[in-house]
């Protein structure tokens, strides 16, 4: 389970980052502001 600490240590060594593929972030993104205009953000 994470913790205070532990999503400290995260945020500060960048560990478990992950990398993903340009064409998938964009339509990830593309996704996500959809999901928010349909919300009225």
């Amino acid at each position: 389970m994470n913790d205070l600490r532990k999503l400290v240590h995260l945020r500060d060594t960048g560990s478990n980052e992950i990398h993903v593929d340009e064409a998938v972030r964009v339509k990830a993104l593309r996704a996500t502001e959809r999901m928010l205009q349909f919300r009225g953000d």
